[in-house]
């Protein structure tokens, strides 16, 4: 059985909310990994990941030297070394169905409230017609 491997990200001014769970999980697709990763705090997530050593040492040095954070920020975040992870065997097809499902309510909340905007663009136009309204009235009381 190959060992499962274990590393942290950590980053000063937070590590969620970045798109840096997604990039990792997309990242590791590319090495034929299976990702767990989870948020330790607002500075910190824990990557665990499952395959063949080459590939682990190969997707660990690159994220060391890439930024895969959707939302990527001046600043890069740091890597730890890799270890042997001793904690319970992750569910890898629950992990990813969970994370798919987290992200795509991130997704929807996020266009609800483009949506919301454009709501509001609907109620600025809305404005725009009583204001011509209220020109055209005006207009007509002079003509009186």
């Amino acid at each position: 059985m190959v060992p499962i491997k274990k590393f942290f990200i950590t980053k000063n001014g937070g590590v969620t909310g970045v798109g840096l769970r997604a990039g990792l999980g997309s990242a590791a697709t590319e090495y034929d990994l299976e990702v767990a990763c989870r948020n330790i705090g607002e500075d910190k997530v824990e990557v665990v990941v499952n395959g063949s050593d080459e590939n682990i040492v190969n997707f660990h040095s690159y994220i060391k030297e890439n930024d895969v954070r959707l939302f990527p920020s001046n600043s890069m975040y740091n890597v730890s070394e890799t270890e042997r992870y001793e904690g319970p065997l992750p569910d890898w097809e629950h992990y990813t169905s969970a994370f798919v499902l987290e992200q795509l309510e991130k997704g929807f909340k996020y266009v609800g409230g483009k949506l919301d905007k454009l709501d509001k663009l609907d109620k600025l136009d809305k404005l725009e017609d009583i204001d011509k309204k209220l020109e055209e009235l005006i207009k007509a009381l002079k003509e009186r």
